[in-house]
């Protein structure tokens, strides 16, 4: 057992809303003393059968914008900014100067080349998509199916002269989201060139593909063979420890109380239980066994007896593959899925690297058929998912297997656990896998627990970041050990935990493990590899035993249960409790198991009004009576080996029944159980209303008090933490937020949340810059935040503006949509957008000329023409001034007018284009005036009205206003 601080790290551990460990160890002295009497293991208490069953976690279901890519977070300050004038793009965060071979040789996480992950939101199109890619100069893919967009991102190749990493920054500039596809390893140590070469000679004997030894295949260290090895057994050599019966989950007698037998203490009968563990007849089965006490565990779960209401669960192998015609695994499979090629199903399974079959061995290999291996939860079923290719895969496959599994849990399957011998060193925390965190938190979501390894010693020294382990909350995260005469310690060459490091878990057996492999025979691995699916076949006789139970509750027991490894070993000591080297200590399989049916024993537990069933152990007996006190608490309905079992007033009673049945070795026997039955009168809160963006807290009122765990039905909407009820709005809608009893999971509660939206007034709109004007409306895009996040124009706010169609000062009004409610507005600059008219004046004939262009100003001053300065200011768009030149006078003539244009166009003018335009707001008149006596030069353009006064009095004609300036 585990001292209080270090159960207080597991909270901590675990605290993804912020927990205290304040709260953590007052949650832990509940669950450890809380309101029940457990009954001693002599007097066996009754097996709870609740009359409802609980609801299924529900999955992760977050709505998306309503774009064709996903938004892209904010990018992290290390990325360093890129240059447009160089096109250079940011440097690699994760020691990219290797290569694949280079990288896999030490286990190095890296990125596959000319590869991207691009998220694409929920309701994009292919069409949309696709449009998108085409777009992009340095995406070589251009098409995609509806059906790949179904994960929530696609696959796309790069263009030669661009890294994942800078296709993934300059992608984020533009708004989306993007990720490199990474590349992991296989979790075991070295092999030897020896194994290589025995499998090659073995599998040319079977007729079978040998595996071959180059870097992308895996080989065992060692390979069993001959006689079989000598197996340690708690039940020695006495043979009244060995039953008459030899299947599997015999129940024990130590779990009966006669009036002829003498009575017994628990931990008596506790330790009597450990020595008649089950004996196997499995010759090369591991020593691992024995050390996690998984024998004993079988023993006290009652794996194999109808009886005892153990149901096996499906154990997911994402890994190499599997090979399913193994004699010691054929029978123990639930379906299985081969990523690499698309295909479900037993027939498209195979393993030519032996890896995921040994894996499934440790898991599920059958117990007690006289054959190979026995599996630490034999009775599990398989699902093999196939993901690697040689010893390596990335994230894409990950994802794939993930987004499987998740669905075949949604359809139904009873996938309670993903076993993830893979991984790799992480040389960076600025490498995020975005794609995959998603999927393993959405299976934790559902349901479903992963159990990953730590890693290994390659060329890199232990300790180190490994991911997936020490980077995703959702996962326990395994140390191996190795034996040390008749204790276990850390294995040498395995991954622990870094001075500020709380993420790899717990320890189990992982070194010199013998199991199936993929030619059909058995063959000894080391690694954290081998010590993760000894885990992950623990969590699986957990969920067994109680299918209420959530991956938070069995991360909790895993680590409550475990076997405190105290040791020195020269500068490595491991201290009591937590330590760096172990974590919580070593896996035990009886402990885990044995706290989890006293988690059933005090979930022998109802609502006041509520109902569940009780049973005798023994249901084959006769002669049952059923009694219980004290009187008022609970009333009983029925006979037999069962009744029904109703709440009548808060409190707790004891249930007792006696009844006559055949006991081993000692005939028949009157035998009496008895169980303390809790009656909890409890009440939610009432229903709430926040805002989005708020937080309120839901609590309940119980008596007794118990420890409740929260979830919500829809994370998207309402967000809450698990231990102490805190609602937070993630989005306008209506969710259902349910409390569950931590000793009695089917004991919920439920009460609805509204989350309504929030004033956009506490967001901010970012200082826009000055805008040029040109002619028409000015429509800036500001940039408006909230809490630290940048809000998306359609979906949390729309824009209007106001004086916005001239120079001066602007405004544009936000308001908010979806989420936020209400206005906020912003001023802005409008300067004017133009261009300079220079006007020029020819000594010689008299003529004026203007243009826009510095050269034509600059030629025309050579020649003679004196320049007199800026005429006007010409806005850039807007309303056409036609130019024309007089090839015989070699006068220009300016107009807006098309019918003028095109009638000096039929006298032989010579028309120039456009020459500039008009203001449409008509701000400053161009004054027109007209010399009747002039033979060339007759027309003069002013913004000037003195100028055109003047001339009108010395004989010009004024014909109005030409056109107008800025």
């Amino acid at each position: 057992m585990k001292k209080q601080n270090a159960k207080g790290m597991f909270y901590a551990r675990r605290a993804r809303m912020g927990r205290t460990l304040g709260v953590a160890c007052a949650l832990l002295c509940l669950v450890i003393w809380g309101v029940v009497s457990f009954v001693p293991a002599q007097q066996s208490a009754l097996i709870q059968e609740p009359l409802k069953s609980a609801a299924a976690p529900e999955a992760d279901d977050a709505s998306q914008p309503d774009t064709p890519l996903a938004a892209s977070p904010e990018p992290s300050d290390s990325t360093g900014d890129s240059d447009d004038s160089d096109g250079e793009s940011p440097e690699s965060a994760i020691a990219p100067a290797l290569s694949l071979e280079e990288a896999a040789r030490a286990n190095i996480i890296v990125s596959t080349p000319g590869e991207l992950l691009l998220s694409v939101s929920e309701g994009a199109t292919a069409e949309s998509v696709n449009a998108f890619l085409r777009s992009v100069d340095f995406i070589v893919t251009e098409d995609v199916s509806d059906q790949d967009l179904s994960l929530g991102f696609v696959q796309v190749a790069l263009s030669d002269d661009v890294t994942p990493e800078q296709a993934s920054e300059r992608l984020r500039e533009t708004g989306a989201q993007a990720q490199p596809n990474y590349v992991y390893y296989l979790m075991d140590d070295d092999v030897s060139a020896q194994a290589i070469e025995a499998a090659a000679e073995r599998s040319e004997q079977e007729g079978v593909e040998a595996p071959s030894g180059d870097a992308g295949s895996n080989q065992p260290s060692g390979v069993a063979a001959g006689q079989p090895e000598s197996q340690s057994s708690d039940a020695g050599d006495d043979p009244e420890a060995a039953h008459s019966n030899s299947s599997l989950g015999a129940t024990s007698v130590d779990t009966v109380q006669s009036g002829t037998l003498p009575a017994q203490s628990g931990e008596e009968a506790a330790s009597d239980l450990v020595a008649q563990s089950l004996v196997i007849d499995d010759p090369k089965a591991s020593w691992m066994l024995d050390s996690v006490k998984a024998r004993a565990a079988w023993e006290l779960a009652g794996v194999d007896d109808a009886a005892s209401g153990f149901s096996p669960v499906i154990v997911a192998v994402v890994d190499s593959g599997c090979n399913v015609s193994h004699p010691d695994l054929t029978g123990n499979f639930a379906g299985a899925y081969n990523v690499v090629t698309g295909e479900s199903g037993l027939s498209a399974m195979t393993d030519t690297n032996g890896h995921g079959t040994h894996v499934a061995g440790i898991i599920a290999a059958t117990a007690n058929n006289a054959e190979g291996v026995a599996g630490v939860s034999y009775n599990a079923q398989l699902y093999p998912v196939k993901v690697m290719t040689g010893r390596s895969t990335d994230s894409a496959k990950l994802a794939k297997a993930y987004s499987h599994l998740i669905a075949q849990k949604q359809r139904g399957a009873n996938i309670r656990v993903i076993n993830l011998s893979i991984g790799g060193y992480q040389t960076s925390t600025d490498v995020d896998d975005l794609q995959l965190m998603s999927y393993m938190n959405r299976a934790y979501q559902n349901g479903i627990l992963t159990v990953c390894a730590a890693g290994n010693s390659t060329s890199h020294k232990v300790p180190y970041s490994c991911f997936p382990c020490d980077f995703v909350e959702s996962t326990v995260g395994v140390i191996n050990l190795d034996r040390a005469g008749d204790s276990v310690r850390r294995a040498t060459g395995s991954n622990y935990n870094e001075a500020s490091q709380t993420t790899k878990d717990i320890s189990a057996p992982g070194t010199d493990i013998t199991s199936t492999w993929c030619d059909g025979s058995y063959a000894t691995e080391s690694g954290t590899s081998m010590a993760s699916p000894c885990v992950a076949g623990v969590a699986a006789l957990m969920f067994g035993v109680n299918g209420s139970l959530t991956p938070y509750g069995a991360t909790y027991l895993l680590a409550q249960s475990a076997n405190d490894l105290v040791y020195t070993n020269g500068e490595e000591v491991a201290g009591e409790g937590w330590d760096v080297y172990t974590g919580y200590g070593e896996v035990n399989a009886y402990e885990a198991v044995k706290q989890e049916m006293q988690y059933i024993a005090s979930g022998n537990s109802l609502f006041v009004g509520g109902t569940l069933r009780v049973s005798a152990n023994n249901t084959g007996g006769s002669s049952y009576e059923w009694s219980c006190e004290p009187q008022g608490t609970i009333s009983l309905e029925g006979a037999g080996s069962s009744c029904v079992v109703t709440g009548l007033s808060s409190g707790e009673a004891k249930v007792s029944v006696t009844y006559t049945a055949y006991v081993w070795p000692y005939g028949m026997r009157t035998v009496t159980e008895s169980a303390t039955v809790t009656v909890y009168d409890a009440s939610i809160c009432d229903a709430q209303s926040i805002e989005f963006g708020g937080s309120t807290a839901y609590s309940v009122a119980c008596d007794p008090n118990a420890t409740w765990l929260w979830s919500s039905s829809d994370e998207s909407v309402a967000a809450v933490d698990e231990t102490d009820g805190t609602v937070s709005g993630a989005g306008v809608g209506t969710a259902t937020i349910r409390a569950s009893m931590l000793s009695n999971p089917s004991l919920t509660l439920e009460q609805t949340v509204t989350v309504g939206p929030t004033s956009i007034s506490k967001a901010s709109i970012q200082a826009i810059s000055s805008q040029e004007y040109t002619g028409s409306a000015v429509k800036p895009k500001p940039v408006v935040t909230a809490n630290g996040v940048t809000l998306e124009e359609g979906v949390d706010y729309t824009l209007s503006y106001e004086n916005n169609v001239a120079p001066g000062k602007g405004s544009v009004i936000v308001s908010g949509k979806g989420n936020y409610t209400g206005s906020i507005r912003a001023a802005f600059n409008i300067v004017q957008g133009s261009k300079n008219m220079y006007r020029l004046y020819n000594p010689n004939s008299g003529e004026h000329f203007y243009t826009a262009s510095t050269s034509e100003r600059d030629g025309l001053r050579k020649l003679g023409w004196r320049y007199e300065g800026v005429g006007w200011l010409a806005p850039k768009t807007g309303n056409a001034v036609y130019r024309l030149y007089n090839p015989n006078g070699g006068d220009h003539h300016y107009t807006m007018s098309v019918e003028e244009r095109d009638g000096l166009r039929k006298l032989g003018w010579r028309y120039e284009g456009i020459g500039w335009y008009s203001d449409t707001y008509k701000a400053t008149p161009l004054y027109r005036q007209y010399n009747p006596n002039a033979k060339s030069g007759s027309h003069n353009y002013t913004v000037s009205k003195s100028e055109n006064d003047k001339l009108v009095r010395l004989g010009w004609r004024a014909e109005g206003i030409g056109w107008y300036g800025l």
